[in-house]
């Protein structure tokens, strides 16, 4: 069973949905060690762990957000293209 018909659509794929999947799959882990980092240090002060998450939740999209322009930019220097 072939997944794509041919390979400008699975290339498409690649360039545009696979960064996509990858920010979907890497934010829990960004969250948790954010959460493990971050968290212990805004509990004294905030005294709340609802409140130390309104900080650290912002902060994992901004995290992944900025993870993965890096690996797109990486991807694009490897692979030579420049668009």
């Amino acid at each position: 069973m072939k997944l794509f018909p041919d390979t400008d659509s699975r290339n498409l794929f690649m360039k545009k949905g696979l960064p996509v999947v990858l920010a979907v799959v890497w934010a829990p882990v960004v969250w948790l060690a954010l959460s493990g980092f971050i968290a212990p240090l805004l509990r004294p002060v905030t005294s709340s762990d609802l409140l130390s998450q309104v900080v650290v939740i912002p902060l994992t999209f901004i995290a992944t957000r900025l993870l993965l322009r890096l690996f797109v930019r990486l991807s694009r220097s490897f692979s030579g293209t420049t668009s």
